[in-house]
Order: structure tokens, then C-alpha cells, then sequence
């Protein structure tokens, strides 16, 4: 009687340290954005992501008057600095969809390190998208080479700071809340101010009608002319957005 021995074959897999995926907190240099000077100042690089998100994101995906779209984003950035996988948890589909496709447009980093080699690292992140809408044919205060100008700004060496200052407290001293009932109330002002200096478009988004009706009413206290934004040496136009946030503590 013959009898068989069998030998069972397993491949031996062997992972390296550059085909692992290691979290944020476990290696030694998180990725680096390339506008970041300083490696180690981190929060610059995370800042840099929720800009983008929140500069591309599809504006169009919001629904009327909806504020803010809340969700929590996974991606892995590989260790060449590219981000090849997302996923999105939220119960809102299309916002999902649009965040993940969006992070994979990221634009390279400085890939994390650690042991000096660069490895692939998993992101989790909390994820906030306002609803900022940039009026056509405008840009964004970041991108263009000088702010527009109040009078009350003109020696001020942060103009553009000093100008959402200026905005944000004449929205504050003149936002009359006598006719809002008790409670906590939050709105969003998109506002272009044109190349001529003007403010040309004011818009209010807010989930309260009374406080939109009270804030459409501010406008007309906003400083009614500018010195203009310009880029490349032309004016321009910017958009702006003021976030709202108030309380009212009792009944008017």
C-alpha cells in the first residue's frame, strides 16, 4: 500500500514599508504641501486640503438656503504624494461622490516619511464645505495681488483682514434683531464688490427668513465705494463671504 505525502505550497508574502499604509499619527513627516515653507508646521498642509475642498467643491450640489454640507473624509496620499483612494462617509450621495472625486485632483505633496522613505498615509478628517458662492467673472480675495481698499484700511498692512474686519462690525452694528424670535440663528453673506469699487451683488443665505429679510436690509450701511481689487495691473472684481452667527438671548 503506497502512501502519498502531500505538500502544500503557500507563497511567502512579504510586505516592504513602502507598500504599507501607515495612519497620520504613526509616522515621522506627514506630507507636505508645497506652498508650506516649514515641513514641520503641519497645520498648513491640513489647511491647504480644507481650502481646496472648499474652493472647488460644486457649489451646485447645495440645497436652497443650506449652509454648510458636514462629512467625514478617508483618503490615502501614496508615497509618491498623489491621493489614490477616498471615500466619503456621509448620507448625502452626491456630496459623497463630489468629495471623493475632488481629493484625487489634490495637487501633489511632499510625500510623508518615515525611517527616511517615503510611504503612503491614510487621512481621516472631519470635513466642513460652506456654502460660498463666487459670483462670474470674479475672484477670490486670495488670488488676486491687492485686496479692494476701504478708507478705514489704507494704512492697515493686512488690507484684506482689515476690510472683513471693517464689513463683519457694520454688519454687526447694524443687524437690528427686534424682529427675531429667541433662539440662535446662523446666515452666510456672498457680496461682490466690482471693479469699479462698488458692491454689485449681495446675496443672503440663511435657513430664517426674518434673518435674511434683517441682513438684506444691512446692505445699505456697507461702505458704498472701494478702492477696487486688481491683478496684473487691471481691476477685478472679488467675491466675499461674511459668515453670520447670532443669539438671540430672549424674545423681542
Amino acid at each position: 500500500m503506497y502512501k502519498f505525502i502531500i505538500f502544500l505550497l503557500f507563497p511567502v508574502i512579504c510586505f516592504s514599508q513602502e507598500s504599507r499604509i501607515f495612519k497620520y499619527e504613526e509616522i515621522e513627516v506627514p506630507p507636505v504641501h508645497l506652498d508650506c515653507e516649514n515641513a514641520e508646521d503641519y497645520s498648513c498642509s491640513l489647511n491647504k486640503i480644507g481650502s481646496f475642498l472648499q474652493k472647488n467643491f460644486n457649489k451646485e450640489i447645495f440645497e436652497e438656503n443650506e449652509l454648510m454640507i458636514n462629512f467625514k473624509l478617508k483618503f490615502i496620499m501614496d508615497n509618491s504624494g498623489e491621493v489614490k483612494w477616498a471615500k466619503a462617509i456621509t448620507k448625502n450621495t452626491k456630496a459623497g461622490k463630489e468629495a471623493e472625486a475632488l481629493i484625487k485632483t489634490l495637487p501633489q505633496f511632499i510625500p510623508g516619511t518615515l525611517n527616511d522613505e517615503e510611504v503612503s498615509v491614510m487621512y481621516t478628517m472631519p470635513v466642513s464645505i460652506r456654502n460660498f458662492k463666487k459670483f462670474p467673472g470674479t475672484f477670490e480675495i486670495s488670488e488676486v495681488d491687492t485686496p479692494p481698499v476701504s478708507s478705514a484700511c489704507k494704512t492697515k498692512e493686512d488690507q484684506a483682514e482689515c476690510l472683513a474686519s471693517t464689513i463683519a462690525r457694520r454688519i454687526n452694528l447694524k443687524t437690528k434683531t427686534h424682529s427675531l424670535d429667541f433662539g440662535f440663528y446662523e446666515a452666510i453673506i456672498n457680496l461682490e464688490i466690482n471693479k469699479q469699487g462698488e458692491i454689485s451683488n449681495y446675496q443672503v443665505i440663511s435657513n430664517s427668513k426674518d434673518l435674511s429679510e434683517v441682513l438684506y436690509k444691512v446692505k445699505k450701511h456697507l461702505p458704498e465705494v472701494f478702492l477696487p481689487a486688481s491683478l496684473n495691473g487691471e481691476n477685478v472684481g472679488v467675491s466675499m463671504h461674511i459668515p453670520v452667527s447670532l443669539s438671540v438671548s430672549s424674545p423681542q
